[in-house]
């Protein structure tokens, strides 16, 4: 350890002379940069290994010297006008998943850069690599359906809720579902959750915790959704049980501009895919999106070919390979379905804010930054943020590392944004602790009944 504090103070001195004269000096020079290559700031990130120093200044530890200092410590996004061309029209399902694109698309929005790992954050990082990376490495050897991919969010279970935390079970079309409430019942702002899990594993257990975070972040009631997943089911009926979700908040009394669809790495694209296909529907648009770790491109291609590939704590190479050519089959037929659909080959134009947060070298790390590139190219209000060093996910690990606390601070406050934007706090008075409840089976049924829900509180 002493060694090490030595090391930071010589690493200081060191580049001391090398850093400009003010932080505004160092993000116009790297921006002014880019401008002049058309670099993207992945090539920053990846190549750039100008030494400087990041001194916090409202904290009491050393500021270390970064090894690939970024371009700021929060770069704001830009938007570019306009749409992705070349998109053509089938009648593959869902019908808007067949208007692709891949044209190449101009250098994306520059990111909004966290720099600096905390210690916890690294040990959290190693400690998957050497226990979680392994055993994914096996499934990819031999992804058999017999892997008990469900006791894993049965296992959960266990694991205590937010103290203080109400939840209210819900059943929908197709799957179940679950109301989460951390003290905000009656509130005007809700969230339509998707959980992660490579739509294989992992539910309502497991991410309790982490949608009770945002919950409470955002000050917004977050209806978690159970989807159907692989290997009984298509990847389509969960797209479809994202929208029945999103259909059921609308019965209930919640207006589409109060309303957040969000998810996590396959979640993140269950989050797209439904926005798209809410539009293709002709429903109205919710007020925002969020996506933690998206997966957005069902090629591994892109990802595979990236120089960080090799760097993620989480998943091997393999897992993409083996994942890309798991069939996507029928629940009864057992035939394999229509072709997967890649969210960032849709036609974007129209959806809503968009809040993208990933892991400077997570695997899925090109994937959000391609979905970055296209939705500002499709004119699309987007904000990517870019987490030093983070695992998959990290932000489900609050109860472990500061980041990931900082990051639902910020997806709380992006949700309180989106749905303020466009319309003024709405006044349901009368709603506080009402829920407008109609045939718990029947989520498309439009004629309602006002009855109060219990909330069973937790904790």
């Amino acid at each position: 350890m002493f060694h090490s504090v030595l090391s930071h103070f010589a690493s200081v001195q060191a580049c001391w002379d090398k850093v400009p004269a003010t932080f505004n000096e160092v993000v116009e020079g790297v921006a002014a940069a880019l401008a002049l290559t058309g670099s993207s700031i992945s090539l920053v990130l990846d190549e750039g290994r100008e030494n400087t120093t990041v001194v916090t200044a409202d904290s009491a530890q050393l500021g270390r010297c970064e090894r690939d200092f970024p371009a700021g410590r929060r770069i704001s996004r830009s938007a570019c006008a306009g749409r992705l061309a070349d998109a053509t029209q089938s009648a593959a399902w869902p019908p808007l998943a067949s208007q692709v694109c891949r044209t190449p698309t101009p250098a994306g929005p520059k990111p909004d850069f966290f720099p600096g790992a905390s210690l916890r954050s690294q040990v959290l990082a190693h400690t998957l690599r050497i226990t979680v990376k392994p055993l994914l490495g096996v499934w990819a050897q031999w992804p058999s359906p017999l892997w008990p991919a469900g006791l894993i969010d049965h296992a959960a279970r266990i694991v205590p809720p937010l103290r203080g935390v109400g939840r209210h079970r819900v059943r929908l079309g197709n799957c179940d579902a679950e109301l989460i409430d951390a003290g905000n019942t009656g509130a005007a702002t809700v969230v339509l959750y998707l959980h992660g899990g490579g739509f294989l594993t992992c539910g309502l257990n497991t991410h309790r915790r982490l949608v009770s975070r945002i919950s409470a972040s955002a000050g917004a009631v977050v209806l978690s959704v159970g989807y159907r997943m692989m290997p009984r089911h298509p990847i389509r009926d969960a797209i479809a049980d994202g929208v029945d979700g999103y259909r059921w908040l609308l019965v209930h009394g919640f207006e589409a501009e109060k309303i957040v669809i969000a998810g996590d790495s396959a979640g993140g694209y269950l989050t797209f895919m439904t926005a798209l296909t809410l539009a293709d529907l002709d429903l109205p648009r919710p007020a925002g999106l969020v996506a933690l770790s998206p997966l957005t491109d069902m090629d591994p291609a892109g990802k595979l070919a990236h120089p960080g590939a090799d760097r993620c704590p989480v998943f091997p190479r393999s897992v993409l390979t083996t994942f890309a050519g798991l069939p996507d089959q029928g629940a009864h037929h057992g035939t394999t379905g229509e072709p997967r659909i890649s969210p960032v080959d849709g036609i974007l134009a129209g959806l809503p804010p968009v809040l993208i947060q990933v892991g400077s070298t997570e695997m899925l790390y090109p994937d959000a930054e391609l979905m970055a590139e296209r939705l500002a190219a499709a004119g699309v209000p987007i904000t990517l943020e870019v987490w030093d060093r983070q695992v998959h996910v990290f932000q489900a690990a609050a109860d472990l590392i500061p980041e990931a606390d900082h990051a639902i601070r910020q997806i709380g406050s992006f949700i309180r944004t989106a749905t303020t934007a466009r319309t003024l706090h709405s006044d349901r008075a009368d709603e506080t602790a009402a829920w407008r409840v109609s045939a718990p089976s029947a989520c498309h049924v439009m004629h309602t009944t006002p009855v109060r829900m219990p909330v069973r509180r937790l904790g």
